[in-house]
């Protein structure tokens, strides 16, 4: 019986140990960044929702640029030179409007924000408004709990992460004025555009409720609105990214290119009870959204789009307003009903 009780407080020990060991390890080297910025290894920034909250408690700013992968391209260097601010950048590829409610509001906890550019994509405001990728949202890399702490630190890929850092990108830098940045990387090109189209169909799969009026202005509400009620003196800036014209036709195939516009309509109204509060719209530039060499796929465009958006907000171009909402969202609806868009479906 000695034997067993000897054998059993052994192992506890040795198990202690290694559970002390391996967490010193991951605090140690920390690969998401969680206690501190690192300075010996390049993270890895393709882990996007789990290297974010760290960035955004640790690193020095006052402003920042959000949104899913349409934000990407954009250079914070290029924001701060414009607006005079101490911009990061926050993307978060597929991005859904719940996970980014989740990021601003860890944010707002940590740091006072003078200006927010939030790159509003109605893609990320379908389905549930509380949707969440949730094997890919790490909720507990989003909390300072002691529970959060312990999962994060004994966690086998928080351990396979460091041992990652240190043997593959051990003295390598993260260049924070182009995190995620991708634009020198790819072709913009109509026939890329078309190729991927063919490798990957638009939409094969379809629920008409997850995009109707209704489910993306509650979407807006829970997920944005609150922040704008909450937050009254950080200044919001919303733009609304050019999509190429084949989203906007697929869109109307769809049946909730008429939704998109409800969505900006109430979008437009709520902003005007606010004085902190802008939108700009990009979306009805057929000069833009018409030419698809300014796209690598349907959605996706080349960092000079990202440049000249932050340049024409800046000058307040593309400012929507009660005057030119219809028109813009007319302008929409004659391009999405062009045949030439529609062929590329059949």
């Amino acid at each position: 019986m000695r034997t067993f009780f000897q054998w059993s407080r052994n192992f506890i020990i040795i198990l202690i140990v290694l559970l002390i060991s391996i967490a010193l390890f991951n605090y140690s080297v920390d690969p998401y960044q969680k206690y501190r910025i690192t300075d010996f290894y390049k993270f890895e920034e393709k882990k996007q929702r789990e290297i974010l909250p760290g960035l955004a408690k640790h690193l020095t700013y006052d402003s920042i640029i959000i949104g899913s992968s349409m934000t990407e391209n954009f250079r914070p260097e290029q924001i701060n030179e414009i607006f005079k601010t101490k911009t990061i950048k926050l993307s978060m590829a597929g991005a859904y409007a719940h996970e980014l409610n989740i990021l601003l509001n860890y944010v707002f906890s940590r740091k006072k924000i003078k200006q927010i550019i939030y790159v509003l994509d109605p893609y990320s405001l379908a389905g549930s408004p509380t949707r969440i990728h949730t094997e890919h949202m790490p909720l507990y890399m989003y909390s300072d709990s002691i529970k959060a702490n312990v999962t994060y630190l004994l966690d086998k890929e928080t351990t396979r992460r460091s041992m990652k850092s240190i043997t593959k990108y051990r003295n390598k830098k993260n260049d924070f004025n182009r995190l995620w940045y991708w634009a020198d990387l790819e072709t913009f090109s109509e026939a890329s555009v078309v190729a991927k189209l063919q490798n990957k169909p638009v939409y094969s799969s379809f629920n008409k409720q997850a995009h109707s009026a209704n489910t993306l202005i509650d979407s807006f509400k829970v997920n944005i609105q609150s922040l704008l009620k909450e937050h009254s003196d950080t200044k919001f800036i919303f733009i609304y990214p050019p999509y190429s014209a084949l989203s906007y036709a697929n869109m109307q195939e769809k049946g909730w290119l008429t939704s998109v516009g409800l969505l900006k309509a109430y979008v437009l109204k709520t902003s005007q009870a606010y004085d902190n509060v802008s939108v700009y719209d990009f979306q009805c530039n057929s000069d833009i959204v018409e030419d698809l060499n300014n796209y690598k796929d349907y959605t996706h465009y080349s960092g000079k789009i990202n440049d000249y958006m932050i340049e024409a907000v800046a000058q307040g171009q593309y400012l929507s307003t009660s005057n030119n909402i219809d028109q813009c969202l007319n302008t929409i609806e004659t391009i999405a009903s062009k045949p030439k868009w529609h062929q590329y479906f059949h």
